[in-house]
């Protein structure tokens, strides 16, 4: 019976996303275009442990969450989310640390093609870890891609 259901469910092809910031404590939301989106995932961290039969056992002990990876064609300065990542790698050596108020929560959710949404992510508390620039190169008329890297504290699918 199950099978019958699974093949009615068409798998999302030609979808499209959406990226949302979101600072609870300022009220603060904008969104963003990227052509991609890495990294919404997760693994377990383990201690090795025998049993009691002498078998060696990875135990989780904690859980490591991905860096989020964006990647898009290079904006100007003046959209909000690039205002945030150039604000953070000037002043994060002087804060001494990443402060609460600093972070993002960012909902990741993709669409089909009529705009529905299929799947969604919030990664809590995000914030930049690495900026880089690809493709500058006088000999070809490329898009210049831009690669953000996020982290944050939890990753959760909600849809």
């Amino acid at each position: 019976m199950i099978e019958n259901l699974t093949w009615a469910l068409t798998p999302p092809y030609g979808f499209y996303f959406r990226v949302f910031f979101f600072q609870s404590n300022t009220g603060t939301l904008f969104n963003t275009s990227f052509t991609q989106v890495d990294g919404l995932g997760w693994a377990y961290e383990g201690k090795p442990f025998k049993d009691s039969q002498n078998f060696r056992l990875d135990m989780p002990t904690a859980i490591k969450y991905n860096h989020i990876v964006l990647k898009s064609p290079l904006q100007p300065l003046s959209s909000q989310f690039e205002a945030w990542v150039m604000r953070y790698g000037r002043q994060l050596p002087a804060m001494n640390g990443v402060k609460a108020s600093d972070t993002y929560d960012v909902t990741v959710i993709m669409q089909s093609q009529a705009q529905v949404p299929v799947s969604a992510w919030l990664c809590s508390r995000a914030y930049p870890v690495k900026a880089s620039f690809e493709g500058i190169n006088a000999e070809n008329s490329g898009l210049v891609i831009e690669t953000v890297e996020l982290a944050c504290n939890r990753i959760e699918r909600k849809l």
